[in-house]
């Protein structure tokens, strides 16, 4: 994938053009629902929550996404967490 942990894309362009163009194809019969979002107390961090469903496999995982931002407000770090057993119950 474009850009990676250890070179970041820069700019709502790049990662149109660099990130979700490529994996648009790749997305087709996924649905994705964004549970909420969580923000450090100083604002230097956000979570992202979301449940994804993918066509095949058919299989829904729940993703948690951390940011760290720095001073300016711009995300300095990722983590990428998902829980790949099946989603059940409300």
């Amino acid at each position: 994938m474009p850009g990676g942990v250890n070179i970041p894309l820069i700019g709502k362009e790049a990662l149109q053009t660099q990130w979700w163009v490529p994996l648009k194809p790749a997305l087709q019969g996924v649905i994705i629902k964004v549970l909420g979002h969580y923000f450090h107390e100083d604002l230097e961090g956000i979570v992202s929550e979301a449940e994804i469903t993918l066509a095949n496999p058919n299989v829904t995982l729940r993703v948690a996404d951390r940011f760290t931002i720095n001073e300016e407000g711009k995300i300095t770090q990722q983590e990428n967490h998902f829980d790949p057993r099946e989603v059940t119950g409300g």
